[in-house]
């Protein structure tokens, strides 16, 4: 009878102990908004900016065009108007970590 208590005891443990690992609260969000912040700007970059039909069409994505765009969008250059301000930080945060840059 004692080890039919216990026995019991330690499936009932697991079982609720096993649901609490699996109810999914713990936030991943906030350790991968950096990667999809430069995601969305890696995006952004390649299918609004500078492909063949786009305001900034350069063949070679490099250092200095890159700095060129991110001087365009924090003058608001008009070729760059149609950009959402949230993309333009996303499109800064993807040129300064991909070219190493550093705005001052």
């Amino acid at each position: 009878m004692r080890y039919i208590k216990l026995f019991t005891f330690a499936v009932l443990s697991l079982i609720v102990s096993s649901s609490a690992f699996a109810s999914g609260s713990h936030d991943m969000s906030k350790e991968n908004h950096a990667d999809s912040t430069y995601n969305q700007g890696k995006t952004v970059v390649h299918k609004q900016l500078i492909c063949q039909s786009c305001p900034l069409e350069t063949a070679n994505l490099d250092k200095d065009a890159a700095m060129t765009i991110i001087e365009k969008l924090v003058t608001g250059n008009t070729s760059v108007e149609s950009i959402s301000e949230s993309d333009k930080q996303s499109v800064i945060v993807y040129l300064e970590k991909r070219f190493s840059l550093k705005q001052n």
